[in-house]
């Protein structure tokens, strides 16, 4: 075979190969297709057990949506139920609940659902699985978890009678947990049908009396910084959430404001780190929460730095939602 055929030869085949791998992205399936297992188009049902299907282009993508249609359906199996459950806090209705529209599941984890079926099709290459679980094991899972949080909620009511600040404060850091609950009440009256009215009742408790030491929703402010825009800034931050500003009193509840400068001079240069403090104290002079913002400067004079570093300080707290960073750190 002489030189100019074998190298003709080479590129042929070179050319088939490149042709070949441009249509792997649209492999065009030939004759009848195999049919989808009934499992996948219709999951069974059963009276003790859930089920919902998954498809992929990998097992672990098939079993993932599987898993995850399983929560959409516990989530819907909720939200038919639940009505819209608002909870009263000050001059706003904050919709807590919205169990119409969407409910939280996320806490509800999927421990004891497995997958029973799987199957792959080979062309088009797609994977499907089927994922079951045993309401038996639901229930028992989230009674468990409802026990928790009720006894959680029983403990912050019976520990803030006292209508204040302090109370509403530590009731709304529950919010979550009374969320939770409210939803596991809810999902178990559906699948396990016995009487929760106890923990109705342990949330109604705590409606009722989020609603009521709302009413108490003042702080004082102690600025003991010389950036004094701090007081409008601080005060029109909380005004928007209706926590209304009073005068700083002993034994109510107040925010204080601290600055702590660390000063170095190099050479010509002064390098001045500033760290301001926000803290939310109860009447019992006890830290709520706490939190802080910190920035530096480099200047040529202590003064010049310190104005520059309260500018920089005074738009990094701007820039802070102050409530839900204290909620946070709470």
């Amino acid at each position: 075979m002489s030189a100019s055929i074998r190298r003709w030869s080479w590129r042929a085949v070179l050319l088939n190969a490149l042709i070949a791998l441009s249509g792997c992205g649209s492999i065009q399936c030939i004759g009848p297709q195999k049919p989808l297992p009934s499992w996948f188009t219709e999951p069974p049902s059963a009276a003790h057990s859930l089920a919902a299907s998954g498809e992929g282009i990998s097992l672990q993508e098939a079993k993932h949506e599987a898993f995850n249609n399983l929560a959409s359906q516990i989530s819907s199996s909720i939200a038919s139920e639940a009505n819209l459950t608002m909870i009263q806090d000050g001059n706003y209705v904050r919709e807590v609940f919205e169990s119409h529209t969407q409910v939280v599941v996320s806490d509800i984890t999927l421990a004891s659902a497995q997958i029973t079926r799987q199957h792959q099709q080979r062309c088009p290459n797609r994977y499907y699985a089927l994922a079951q679980l045993a309401k038996s094991a639901l229930v028992i899972q989230q009674q468990a978890a409802l026990q928790r949080d009720s006894s959680t909620l029983r403990q912050v009511l019976d520990l803030n009678k006292e209508p204040s600040f302090s109370s509403w404060w530590r009731l709304q850091e529950k919010r979550n947990i009374a969320e939770r609950q409210f939803n596991n009440t809810t999902l178990l009256k559906i699948f396990d049908g016995d009487n929760y009215r106890k923990d109705e009742g342990v949330y109604a408790r705590y409606k009722q009396s989020l609603d009521h030491n709302s009413k108490f929703k003042a702080v004082g402010l102690n600025n003991e910084t010389k950036i004094r825009s701090l007081d409008a800034l601080v005060s029109q931050q909380l005004a928007n959430e209706d926590i209304r500003m009073k005068k700083a009193r002993k034994k109510s509840a107040f925010i204080s404001l601290s600055l702590k400068y660390e000063t170095q001079r190099i050479g010509s240069e002064t390098y001045v780190d500033g760290t301001l403090w926000l803290r939310l104290i109860d009447k019992h002079n006890d830290v709520l929460s706490q939190f802080h913002v910190k920035d530096s400067v480099v200047v040529y004079g202590r003064n010049k730095g310190h104005k520059a570093l309260h500018q920089k300080l005074y738009r990094k707290l701007e820039q802070t939602d102050i409530l839900q960073t204290l909620i946070n750190n709470a």
